[in-house]
Parts: structure tokens; C-alpha cells; sequence
């Protein structure tokens, strides 16, 4: 029990209260990545950071990523969506909030498209409001047209695309073709017809 305690504390972000209630005078670390000693368990779990994958567009890239991070990470997700199976934008509907920790952390936001910018606007937003230390962005397509939000930017983008309405590789038609691998539009006469 005092093991899962331990961690669970940790993980919880209060690192050098477990090391202080749980660890003796040694600590010699098992994992490569971190040093042996008090400080180096701490000084890990406080850089720990967390990506947060904005479900269900972001899920792909999210994956894809996550494999190629090479500093300590934990990843989590929420679901907040505007489209619900449909081509154009609605109100956000928040389907889940993350459960990790937000409060003190570097958080790296991973999403499909930047399109309008209200999703990742909003997500960022409520980051920032949880407490968040900083809030980067990364999406795998960045649309390019003038109704972007005003000052909305991903910090990283993996292509730039068009202003056509696009799917595979995360991105949705109507809530499917989202696992085609490659990106493919469509044609503007196809989007008021049913999948």
C-alpha cells in the first residue's frame, strides 16, 4: 500500500510530500531516465508534462506523437466538440474534462484541424483558467482562410491545407473516415448529402 500511496502522490504533483512521508535516507531510482536520489524523483515528477488530446480528431496525431517525445510525459484527453457529426460548427459541447492535473504543468494540446479556432480556443482557455504553467499547441492541419479567430495560432502545424472541408487521418465526414490514412477533400457538392 505504501508503494501506490506513494506514487499516487507523486502523480498528484505533490512529489517531495511523498518523498518525504514515503522514502528513507536512499533513494536509488530504477528508471534511466532519472536520477538516483530524492531530488532527481522530484525534480521528474514536477517537469512531468501532459498532453492533452482533444478528442476524437486529435486521437491519431495524438498516438503518432506521443511515440516521439523523449522527456517525461503523461497524457490524458477531453472531448469538446462544435461539429457532432455534422460539416459546420455548432455551439462547444464539452463531452469530458480532463482528469489529470492541469495546475502548475507544461500542457501540450494536440487536435486534428485548426479551423475557425474556437475548439482550440476554448480548450486553451480553460487550461490557462485551471492553472496551467504554459499551454502549446499542435495540430496536424492548419486551414487557411480569414474566419480565424483573431490572434488563434497553433505553435506547431504539421501541413497547411486549403479551405476545403477534409477527412483521414483523424479529420471526420459526418463522424467517419476519420482512420483513412492520408487527407483527402471533398467535393463542396458531396457535404449536403448523407454518408
Amino acid at each position: 500500500m505504501n508503494a501506490i500511496s506513494f506514487y499516487r502522490m507523486a502523480f498528484e504533483g505533490k512529489p517531495r510530500k511523498a518523498v518525504e512521508r514515503y522514502v528513507g535516507d536512499e533513494y536509488i531510482q530504477h528508471n534511466p531516465s532519472v536520477r538516483d536520489g530524492k531530488e532527481g524523483f522530484i525534480n521528474y515528477f514536477e517537469q512531468m508534462h501532459l498532453l492533452l488530446c482533444i478528442m476524437n480528431g486529435g486521437l491519431i496525431l495524438a498516438g503518432k506523437l506521443a511515440t516521439l517525445l523523449d522527456f517525461p510525459l503523461q497524457i490524458d484527453y477531453l472531448h469538446a466538440t462544435r461539429y457532432r457529426g455534422e460539416t459546420r460548427g455548432a455551439e462547444l459541447n464539452w463531452l469530458a474534462y480532463p482528469r489529470e492535473r492541469i495546475k502548475g504543468r507544461d500542457i501540450l494540446l494536440v487536435d486534428d484541424i485548426l479551423d475557425e479556432g474556437n475548439t482550440l480556443a476554448a480548450v486553451k482557455a480553460y487550461c490557462i483558467e485551471q492553472g496551467a504553467k504554459s499551454v502549446y499547441t499542435a495540430v496536424l492541419a492548419d486551414k487557411k482562410h480569414a474566419r480565424r479567430l483573431p490572434g488563434i495560432s497553433a505553435d506547431c502545424a504539421g501541413l497547411q491545407l486549403e479551405d476545403k472541408f477534409v477527412f483521414g487521418s483523424g479529420l471526420d465526414y459526418k463522424g467517419y473516415l476519420r482512420n483513412v490514412a492520408g487527407i483527402y477533400a471533398i467535393d463542396e457538392s458531396a457535404l449536403s448529402e448523407q454518408p
